[in-house]
Order: structure tokens, then sequence, then C-alpha cells
């Protein structure tokens, strides 16, 4: 592993600043905000590392007016990753736009090679906020009533001052030596649009490992979830006036006839695949926009529409590819003049991980609840794809993410600790 020291924001953010504090009881709060860790490898507070983290500013945006570098996030977690004693490389992966991967190698003497790591994993951006639907700043991290509000706190950066926390404690508690396989922290960009940080994982061929994604799961494993495939449909007709409509070919009218056919699609697939793992066991289709026509005395020469699925696993892209090809290609004789351009805008695959039994039941008997499986998407899937085996545990509810007043109990920090250390210690 390259190693790689970035000089960015951290090293203007001053250490030790103040921290706002509730009326909660200090001896509840005090093992997050007032100690720090002493014994050989030391970490800031949780408090004050997910207090610089959230002052860190890193929206994702599909507008370029509103997206942000990840840079200050990098710079503050490779501070970190390397103050107990893993080594860091840095990816750009686009102007603006890094990862992180973080390592600690067991001795040579000790590796086991048929023993996979263990990573944790997550992402350092956020989604975009309205700050007057918030009660607080959403860059200033505060407590009200035992919780930490902020952007990002459950989705999801309050998951990496908690997974460095049982790194460092399970290394001051066991040390390094007694290693076998290694320990790797990713943090990755643009999660929240376009996966691009994930995917471009894919060049470095890191060794397979055993994945833990932070994203906030409620305490439950999650080991399934959905796919999403956004597609634009892009008909084009004959511009022409309304009192002729043999002067045209309306695009509206072709529109019409590709909504039937994907609503008959979405009929079929309603009984055809169907995973009952899933709490909506079927694929799901929405056409949540359509744009066509100027006026209703003009022939409409162009309709876009745009159309969500929500995927299984084991429904790959390219038989979606070939299932749209097939099911629309009568548009054209059902109305003459008019064309289709089927556009994939942004696929992310379903995923699930079965390979890995006993790694599924340390983590059934750590939460002791059974996997589940969900239907927001993550990174799993891009990872999967490189070799490693990647699981959903992370703080928090989704319920809290990408909405005002986002927010993370503290309640819900401890107990994740203990189950990061536990998985550590499979590999010593």
């Amino acid at each position: 592993m390259q190693h790689t020291k970035i000089m960015l924001a951290s090293q203007s953010i001053a250490k030790h600043r103040g921290i706002p504090m509730s009326s909660t009881p200090q001896t509840q709060l005090e093992a997050f905000v007032m100690n720090e860790h002493q014994s050989q490898y030391k970490l800031p507070s949780l408090h004050q590392m997910l207090q610089e983290l959230v002052a860190a500013r890193s929206v994702s945006s599909y507008t370029p007016s509103k997206d942000e570098s990840n840079k200050a996030v990098i710079d503050l977690l490779c501070e970190w990753c390397e103050n107990i004693g893993m080594t860091t490389h840095v990816q750009k992966v686009a102007e603006g736009k890094y990862n992180l991967i973080a390592q600690i190698v067991p001795n040579e003497n000790q590796f086991d090679p048929n023993l996979k790591g263990i990573m944790f994993a997550g992402h350092t951006d956020t989604v975009g906020y309205m700050e007057d639907d918030w009660n607080t700043d959403p860059f200033d991290l505060k407590i009200i009533n035992d919780e930490w509000f902020g952007l990002g706190v459950c989705d999801m950066k309050g998951f990496f001052p908690i997974a460095l926390q049982a790194i460092a404690e399970t290394l001051n508690e066991q040390g390094k030596d007694t290693l076998k396989a290694p320990i790797t922290l990713i943090a990755t960009s643009d999660e929240e649009t376009t996966m691009d940080g994930a995917r471009a994982l894919s060049k470095l061929n890191i060794k397979s490992h055993q994945v833990i994604i932070g994203e906030p799961s409620d305490g439950q494993a999650i080991y399934a979830h959905k796919g999403v495939l956004t597609t634009k449909l892009i008909i084009k007709g004959v511009r022409g006036h309304a009192s002729n409509p043999s002067l045209g070919a309306n695009a509206i009218e072709a529109a019409h006839w590709v909504i039937g056919k994907v609503m008959d699609w979405k009929k079929e697939w309603q009984t055809t695949h169907v995973n009952h793992t899933f709490k909506i066991p079927h694929p799901t289709f929405n056409f949540g926009c359509i744009h066509g026509g100027d006026n209703s005395n003009v022939i409409c020469d162009k309709c876009e529409l745009m159309l969500d699925m929500r995927l299984l696993p084991n429904m790959p892209q390219a038989m979606l590819d070939q299932e749209f090809k097939q099911r629309l290609q009568g548009m054209e004789e059902a109305v003459p003049g008019t064309s289709l351009e089927i556009i994939t805008q942004e696929f992310c695959p379903p995923y699930e991980e079965t390979q890995v039994p006993a790694f599924s039941k340390l983590l059934t008997d750590l939460t002791q609840q059974p996997l589940v499986s969900t239907n927001f998407v993550t990174e799993a899937p891009f990872l999967q794809e490189q070799g490693h085996h990647p699981f959903i545990l992370g703080p928090g509810s989704i319920d809290w993410a990408h909405k005002p007043n986002e927010r993370l109990a503290l309640s819900k920090i401890q107990p994740l600790i203990n189950q990061l250390k536990a998985c550590l210690k499979s590999i010593s």
C-alpha cells in the first residue's frame, strides 16, 4: 500500500475547540465528549471527530454550482488513521474528489492467507440541504436530548469516528502482533450522486475482505438490497398544425403507447419476479417526470419520460437493456413518424451477500437479530464486484437521512463500537 500524506483543511482547524453541551448528564456523554484515548493509539474524542467532520462541507450534487469537494473530510480521516498506525493512500477520483484507503497489515509471520480481512467502509459526502428547514446550523454539531444533530451525522459521517474508535481500542487491547489479516478503512466520494468513488476502487486491486458498510441500519445487519435503474425515454415526432393530424407525428401519443407497455411490464413482473425477503417483494416502476409539447394547437414533436425501476438481485443491466428493446420496439409502427431513444441515466446493481456464512452468523449473533434486506441503495454491489463480501451495519435510522434536522442517538454509539470490535477480534 502506497503511503501518502495530503496537507489540506485539517491543518487550519483548531484542536480542542469549544463543545456545545446540553442538559444531558456528563456521565452519559463523557465517553464521547471528554475523553481522548490515553493508550498507544490515540484519537480525539468521538464528539470532536464528528464535530470536525460535520463542519467540513462535502455536499454532492448533480448541479455543478452546489457540488462540493470532499478534500477536507478526507484530510481529517487521513490524519486520524495515521495517528493509530494505519498506512494511508489517497486516490484521486476526479477534480476535488478523493477516496481514502487506510490499512494495517499483520506481521509476515502472523499472516494467514486463507483469512479474509475486515474492512469498514463508507462515503464522505452528504446530500444537499435547505438551511431554513433546519432548527440548528447543519454544519455545527449539537447535542439535544441525547442526540447528535448535524448534516451527515447518520448518513454517514457518524460511522467514521465509531469505526476508528473500534480499531484504536482493538489495537490497544490486543496489539498489532495478534492480527492475522488486514484491517482496512475505506472512505469514498460521490455516493450520493454517481457512485464514482466506489467504482474507482476497482483500479486498486485490494485483497478480498469481509466488509461492514456503515450506512444507517437501525441496529440490524443488512445482507441484500434492491438495485436502481433510472432511464430517460426520448420520443421524437413531427411538428405540425393541430387542425390536420396528418401533417405531423405526435410524440405525446407515442409516449402514451410507451407508458401502456411499461405498465403491462410492471404488472407482469409483479407475479413473475418475486423475492419475499424484501418488504416490497417485486420490482417497482415509477414514471417520475414527463415533459412534452408547448401548446395545445401544435402537434408535439418531442416528449421525454423519466422512469425509475427498483430491481431484485440477479437482474443485470444487460437483461434490462434487452427487455426495453423487445417491449418497446413496436412504437414506430403504432405511431408512424415517431422514433424512440433509450438512455440509461444511472444504474446501481442489486446486491445480495450469501458467500460468507461464518461472518453472517457472527453478525446475527452480535445484533441478536436475523439478517434483513432493504430497499435503499448503497455501495455494496460495487465492492462485491471487486471480490469483497459486504454487509451493512451502521448507527442511526435511514428515516432521518436526507431530511432536515438529521440526528443520531447517543445510545446507538457504544453498542456499535462493541460490535465492530468483535468483528476485528475474529481475525486475531
